[in-house]
Parts: structure tokens; sequence; C-alpha cells
């Protein structure tokens, strides 16, 4: 017909010739190119240039500031001392002859704690005993007597005079005898003693400290402008640290505290009751520490640790915490307060975040991380 014959592909329309496919395949083509052209510039424009890498973010313990009602944790050094304690000494002077017990030894009610010397006592104690026995032999004798009229009433009644005398002679050797002999008047532990075996000692001198196994107190002495800012104490949360056992804080409770101050040292006694764990022997005078949550200063006025805040002369400072984590020096202005916190009265406001720690070595607009313990 012209020389060449015609291909022809069948579409769902009709038939294609190869030349009409050739231009759809450029077309195609074409167009797919220009669609990754496109998405590549786009894809580029989108990121941000490129910036040095940034140095390492030094980590910090960060505080919320908080508002409302406020509490500050205390730690106040503490004496610990006996609820149910008792001086124990001898009625009568003498010369100690053994000492029963030492410091430390848990004792029963009744288990002898110091002995006198008992020689004098013995004999004292014999010698009555047969004087009682003659005023008694005596006695019966002339009481069978006056039966017959044989002897008057006067003599009877004399000869009984003797012996209720003798009477009583025996008692009071016997007595003394006994009281020679010092026990513990309930169970408890010999908190100290106070003389030593083959000591003289007087009536009434005390001899050895009891207390209550069971009963102790740590006493604490609280700041007196820890009381005049907050108006009251209402300690939660409260332990005892002992110092011979640190990693056991053991529950206690408020129990009382005095009504005035010492004057001289401006500070006011509490004490907290706990009942010790019973593999430790806690005596009088140790050393503890009590950590408690207490009323702060001023309703609504917050607290920031101690740690958080600089000193420049007698300005204090403290890092202030921005939402891109960088910090920035802010002056703020302090009540006078007790233990881990301060009580702020100007420059921060509830919400905002600082520094907790490790202050010194930060500066101006540093980049930081929250520490996680």
């Amino acid at each position: 017909m012209h020389g060449y014959s015609t291909r022809r592909l069948r579409s769902s329309n009709g038939w294609i010739d190869d030349s009409v496919r050739g231009t759809m395949r450029h077309t195609a083509g074409r167009s797919l190119a220009l669609t990754f052209l496109a998405a590549l510039l786009v894809a580029t424009c989108s990121e941000p240039p490129p910036t040095p890498d940034e140095p390492p973010r030094r980590p910090a313990k960060l505080h919320t500031v908080t508002g409302g009602e406020q509490r500050r944790t205390v730690e106040l050094p503490a004496v610990l001392d006996a609820t149910a304690k008792a001086q124990l000494a001898f009625q009568q002077p003498g010369r100690v002859a053994a000492l029963s017990v030492r410091e430390g030894q848990a004792v029963g009610a009744g288990t002898e704690i110091a002995r006198l010397d008992q020689r004098e006592l013995e004999t004292g104690l014999t010698k009555a005993k047969t004087n009682h026995r003659a005023a008694r032999t005596e006695f019966e004798r002339v009481e069978r007597l006056l039966d017959t009229g044989a002897i008057p009433r006067a003599t009877y009644d004399q000869r009984r005079t003797d012996l209720e005398i003798a009477l009583a002679s025996l008692d009071e050797a016997q007595r003394r005898l006994d009281d020679s002999v010092l026990r513990a008047p309930f169970p408890g532990v010999i908190a100290e003693l106070h003389v030593d075996a083959h000591q003289n000692v007087g009536a009434q001198q005390a001899v050895a400290t009891l207390q209550a196994r069971r009963s102790v107190e740590a006493v604490v002495q609280v700041p007196a402008t820890l009381v005049a800012n907050s108006g009251r104490l209402e300690p939660r949360e409260t332990v005892v640290i002992l110092d011979v056992a640190p990693d056991r804080p053991i529950p206690a409770s408020f129990h009382s505290t005095a009504t005035r101050a010492d004057p001289a040292a401006q500070t006011f006694e509490a004490r907290f009751a706990f009942e010790p764990p019973a593999d430790l022997r806690l005596l009088p005078g140790m050393s503890a520490t009590v950590r408690s949550s207490v009323a702060a200063d001023a309703p609504g006025r917050p607290a920031i640790p101690i740690e958080a805040v600089m000193s420049d002369g007698e300005r204090r400072y403290v890092w202030v915490v921005d939402e891109w984590m960088s910090v920035a020096k802010r002056e703020v202005t302090l009540g006078p307060g007790v233990g881990a916190t301060l009580p702020v009265l100007e420059g921060l406001v509830a919400g905002e975040t600082i520094v907790a720690a490790g202050v010194s070595s930060l500066h101006e607009g540093m980049l930081i991380r929250r520490h996680e313990p």
C-alpha cells in the first residue's frame, strides 16, 4: 500500500498505532522525572540549614516552685531519752560490795543491781534475833506468873513492852539487810551506772539509772524562728535516724513541746516518741536525727532547697530554667528558715523551675537537662 505496514495496539477505545504509542511513552517518562525533581526540591527546602554540633547538656537536679499550703522538711539533731526511767539508790549508807550488772544490760523486775557490804548488817540481825528470843522467853515466864498472882501487873506490862521493842528491832535489822540488795523495780535496761564497786555511798545516792525497754523519745531543740514564723509545727511523716543505724529510719510520733523557750539558746524542746527495733539496745544520751515535715513559714509562701541558693555578699540568687532548658541567674529575697529549705519572700512564683543542686558550676545561658537518678 505505502511500502510499509502499520502495527496497531488495541485499546479499550479502539486501536493505537506504534507512533502514537511512542509519543505516550516519551510523555510519561518526562512527567515522572519532573515529579521526582519536584519532590527532591521540596525535601531540600524543608530541612534546616546545617548547624555546628551542639555541646552535651549538663545534667542538673531540678525543683519546681509550688504555692498553696507549704510544708518543709527539716532535720534536727536529737538526743535519746527514756520516757519511763528511774534512778536506783540504797536507802542506807554503806560500802558497795558488788555491782551485779553492767551498762546496757537488760534486766527483769527484781533483778539484783548492786549489793552493800552485809557483814555488820548480818551481825546486827543475829543480835536482834537473840534479843527477841530472850524477850519472848521472859514475857512468857511472867505471863504464867501473872495468872497465879505471883508478880504485879506492872512487871507484866514492862516485859510485854520489852518484847515489842525487841520485835521492832528484829524487823528493822531484817529490813536493813534486805535493803542492802538493790533490785530493779520494773523490767528495762541499765542506762548508766553512777558508782563503782567498793565505793562508799550515802543514803539516796544514785547507783544506777534504769529505763523501760520499750519507752524511748528523741529530744530536739526547735529554733524559736521556726515556731515564730509558722505559728505552728504540725510535724508529719516523722522519722528518727539513729547514728548507730543510719540506714534504718524509724517512724516516730510527735509527743510534746515545751511552752517556754530556753532564754539562752532561743530554742523550744520537742519530744518524739518511737519504738526501738528489738535488736538494738538504745540508751539515753545516744545521738540521732529527727526528720519531719512541718508547716511552712506562712500559708502560700514557697520554700526552696538550701542547695539551690547562691550567695554574693548579702545578695542571694538562684538559677531559673526556661522552656528551652537554658538557665538564667535571678536574685531572690529569702526569709529565715531551718532545716533543708528556705522560704521565698520575693523573686520566684509558683510553677517556675530552678536548679536544685550543683549551682556553682553553672553559667548564664547554659543548656542543661534534667538529671534522672
